[in-house]
């Protein structure tokens, strides 16, 4: 079992709560089992979110990028992609 895991840091003086969600092409969606989940961050926090991904027999080789949209009061952010390699 593989993972890519986000690191939210929540920098308000109050705990936050939003939604984390894992953005790459459709070729990839099959390789994460879970691409939005919620998250809360208490105040000067950091929270761990993992996105369990797994290759099946029959996926495609290549490579793809992949980015972390983390939504929270009324504001998105996102993070640099990244890259995605799916060998034999």
């Amino acid at each position: 079992l593989l993972a890519l895991t986000a690191t939210v840091t929540n920098r308000a003086r109050t705990a936050i709560a939003g939604r984390v969600q894992l953005i790459s092409p459709w070729h990839t969606w099959s390789l994460v089992d879970e691409w939005d989940t919620g998250v809360t961050v208490e105040a000067g926090e950091s929270a761990q979110v993992p996105f369990a991904m797994h290759v099946p027999a029959r996926a495609e080789t290549g490579r793809w990028w992949a980015l972390v949209k983390v939504s929270v009061a009324g504001s998105v952010h996102y993070t640099e992609p990244i890259e995605l390699v799916v060998t034999r």
